[in-house]
């Protein structure tokens, strides 16, 4: 008897381990693939969001809701900026990407371009005045030496905001493709200083935490910078393709497209696998990690995975949840 219930016991552990964990991840809705590029998070309130024709609609995560309106946005001095040949040109806003937007913040940003290129910049808002105070001027690239798509000089995208709203930090190219991320001091209008081969940059508390492509390494690692002495300091080296970047008390959350890392900023140095993918995917042809945003429900904090499947000649794409 008690060698069966040991066989018992072992076949449900080794069950548990290729399956996952459901009460810590676990399927919680559908994901609209024709919004893909447009589909932001609300952070503080776990509702996804996206705009359009001057308005902001919402869809909970949690359930089977349906799009609803939210609020209307077409801020006063709804234009981007764009320097041709000395001249700034004011651009109308017709799209609106990356959304970082908080219920409970004065500001918001978001990342716009020119039409469907990959001239694109970011855009603060003041939700309460209803403006624009600051989004950097476009300036057209003469020089022939630039990357495929890229007729600027810099472009910006998917941006954020410091908790005190004095920071703003993005992604960004170079006209050349050198991948970089930029700070920008809001109130001030001006950039305070860009990184060379950085990316997935995620500002908290005093604290920049990004991935650097260390060239001479030929590998890359999170990095930290120290905004009060702008010093950097390298972590863990990623070797999986990067999905994005999260930072939820203090722990840095890494998604690739095999598992979930996490690395305890006060006191480590080395990241703890939480969940690995492949524990999911029995039974399907195709599981895709394809995009990660973080949240609080019901005064839990979760990340929210969105993953492609197929199986069976059909292809669905669902938000799943990591309850922290």
């Amino acid at each position: 008897m008690k060698y069966c219930s040991f066989i018992l016991f072992t076949f449900l552990f080794f069950s548990f381990l290729y399956s996952g964990n459901p009460e810590k991840f676990f399927e919680v809705s559908d994901f609209d693939p024709s919004v893909f590029y447009e589909t932001s998070i609300i952070s503080d309130e776990a509702k996804l969001i996206y705009w359009k024709d001057g308005k902001i609609f919402y869809k909970d995560i949690f359930g089977k809701s349906k799009w609803k309106k939210l609020q209307d946005f077409n801020p006063d001095d709804f234009f981007i900026k764009v320097e041709r040949q000395g001249k700034v040109n004011l651009i109308p806003i017709s799209s609106i990407y990356n959304f970082y937007f908080l219920k409970n913040k004065s500001l918001c940003a978001f990342t716009t371009g020119l039409g469907t290129t990959p001239n694109t910049t970011v855009v603060v808002v003041d939700k309460k005045q209803n403006k624009i105070i600051f989004t950097p001027v476009l300036k057209e690239q003469t020089d022939k030496k630039t990357s495929p798509g890229i007729f600027m000089d810099r472009v910006w995208f998917n941006p954020s905001v410091s908790e005190d709203e004095k920071y703003l930090v993005c992604d960004g190219y170079k006209n050349n493709g050198v991948r970089i991320f930029s700070i920008f001091d809001i109130s001030k209008k001006e950039l305070i200083k860009e990184f060379e081969n950085c990316a997935y940059p995620c500002i908290y508390k005093n604290k920049i935490c990004f991935l650097k492509d260390d060239t001479k390494l030929k590998s890359v690692f999170l990095t930290v910078l120290d905004l009060n002495n702008m010093q950097e300091k390298g972590l863990e080296k990623i070797t999986d393709r990067i999905i994005g970047l999260k930072i939820i008390n203090d722990t840095v959350y890494i998604i690739t497209d095999k598992n979930i890392l996490s690395l305890d900023l006060n006191n480590s140095t080395k990241f703890n696998i939480v969940l690995k993918f492949n524990d999911y995917n029995k039974g399907y042809q195709i599981f895709s990690v394809e995009n990660t945003f973080c949240g609080v429900y019901k005064g839990n904090y979760y990340l929210f995975i969105v993953i492609k499947k197929y199986k069976n000649d059909k292809y669905e794409w669902k938000i799943y949840a990591y309850k922290i």
